[in-house]
């Protein structure tokens, strides 16, 4: 394990365990090497019969209360977290402790760390993802309160805040995370992003240009500076940004459709079509992917296929308003006009809004 060769480990700790079915740590053990192989769900069942070998481990609820997290299991991790809780000590070998810059969760080994501001954390974590902000508020209180010099805790509360609708404690919980760490690029993130809503480009760019000098390997901090820029026409600049985070994280299909929708302004049809077809073998069923291929070959007068790229982007959502609108004016120019009246109506009644002209001219009313 020490050195990477998880295949060899776990070829050795399967011997033990055909040699001695009951040992739990061997199981604490394979979970850990099925983890780093990316077998989340056999890692889940190992650490599950763990706990059906040693139900008072805190180490090992606190291994699947995290996996389960990351699984998006919320029922299992908040029950192991809330096992966790109920400990007198909450103190374990193992800590995890999150990295909000790149989403993902890191494993330190301490020994014999009190997690209970850690647990509050997840828990206000998971309340967030399930809407419930209040709830999650509460819970990052509690973190706070046990580890008030954590900037990860604020800038978690900063979020709820955020999409609870409190823009005003947001920015100021933002703000405590940066006095805190002034490297905290997410909360700078988060902070433009604000601005940008704002109508404050010059001090959202400024405030990712900060945030991607902080951790030049965050692939969301160059992604969100390459969609200012492509807000604000400076197109080659964006598609530079976009390079970085894809040569980060290469297999996000979303970095690949914004790509594209910035070459396409740059009139490389060619190339954004490439990062089109990329976005979709990331996933063969994204009704997004479909309708931006569709649009560039609607740009290249290409109107049987965008045809039927709609179409499928309509088959995987039937509410994709925009689609139904772009198939219309296909379909028009095609010389469809009963399709194209009847898409051009349907766009209408799922919220787009229609000229009286066009309507007119599509359905000779």
């Amino acid at each position: 394990m020490h050195d990477g060769k998880w295949d060899e480990a776990l070829r050795y700790v399967n011997q033990v365990l055909a040699t001695n079915p009951a040992l739990t740590d061997a199981y604490l053990l394979r979970a850990n090497i099925h983890e780093k192989l990316g077998n989340e769900n056999e890692a889940l069942t190992d650490y599950s019969i763990a706990i059906d070998l040693s139900p008072q481990s805190p180490e090992v609820y606190l291994n699947r209360a995290v996996l389960a997290y990351k699984l998006k299991r919320f029922d299992l991790a908040k029950a192991d977290f809330g096992k966790l809780l109920s400990t007198e000590t909450s103190e374990t070998n193992t800590v995890y402790f999150s990295q909000s810059d790149n989403g993902g969760y890191d494993k330190i080994f301490t020994t014999q760390s009190r997690i209970r501001d850690l647990i509050y954390n997840y828990l206000g974590l998971i309340e967030t993802q399930l809407d419930q902000y209040e709830t999650g508020i509460l819970y990052f209180d509690s973190a706070i309160a046990v580890n008030p010099h954590n900037a990860d805790y604020f800038a978690h509360r900063g979020q709820a805040f955020l999409k609870s609708g409190n823009k005003e404690k947001a920015i100021q919980n933002f703000y405590f995370a940066l006095k805190l760490n002034p490297e905290h690029s997410i909360s700078r993130n988060n902070l433009a992003a604000i601005k940008q809503s704002e109508g404050s480009i010059d001090e959202a760019e400024k405030l990712l240009q900060e945030a991607k000098q902080g951790n030049t390997q965050s692939a969301n901090h160059h992604s969100d500076l390459g969609l200012l820029l492509l807000g604000t026409g400076r197109y080659k600049e964006a598609i530079l940004n976009f390079d970085t985070a894809i040569a980060i994280e290469p297999v996000d299909g979303e970095l690949y459709v914004n790509r594209g929708l910035a070459k396409e302004k740059t009139g490389d049809f060619t190339g954004a079509m490439r990062d089109f077809e990329v976005a979709l073998l990331s996933d063969p069923k994204w009704p997004k992917a479909w309708f931006v291929q569709g649009n560039n070959f609607m740009k290249q007068g290409m109107l049987e296929q965008a045809l039927e790229n709609y179409t499928v982007a309509i088959s995987y959502d039937e509410e994709y308003a925009l689609a139904y609108y772009n198939r219309a004016i296909v379909q028009y120019k095609l010389g469809e006009i009963k399709n194209a009246c009847s898409d051009i109506r349907i766009a209408e009644s799922k919220g787009i809004t229609v000229d009286s002209k066009m309507r007119s001219k599509f359905c000779g009313e």
